[in-house]
């Protein structure tokens, strides 16, 4: 983060996403443009979303599951799942609230016959 404020490419107030997986994880950081100098990528695509609250972390397996179980309703085939905490754990513990939203990247289906 230090560095993105060096660059002076770092929003007021970024929006962090976590992609976990099981033993590592992503994190991108929201930037207001881009820089030459470092490693810039940009998502795009179609995403699905669904906003969770609990008590504290601990739900978020939970969460997970659900959102997937909700996906598949629609049929969706999830390729990525990106999280964004709504609080610092810190934070939703002395609210008593945990909130968080996850967007699935939708996976885009082949045109037939094509590769």
């Amino acid at each position: 983060m230090k560095l993105l404020e060096e660059k002076k490419i770092l929003p007021k107030e970024p929006k962090i996403l976590f992609e976990e997986k099981k033993w590592k994880g992503e994190l991108y950081i929201e930037v207001s443009k881009k820089e030459p100098s470092l490693n810039i990528e940009s998502k795009s695509g179609k995403f699905f979303s669904m906003v969770f609250e609990g008590k504290n972390y601990s739900e978020v397996k939970n969460w997970y599951k659900l959102f997937m179980e909700e996906a598949k309703k629609r049929t969706y085939k999830i390729d990525d799942i990106y999280t964004r905490y709504c609080q610092c754990p810190k934070c939703a513990e002395k609210l008593g609230l945990f909130q968080a939203v996850l967007f699935g990247e939708i996976e885009e289906k082949k045109k037939q016959g094509k590769k």
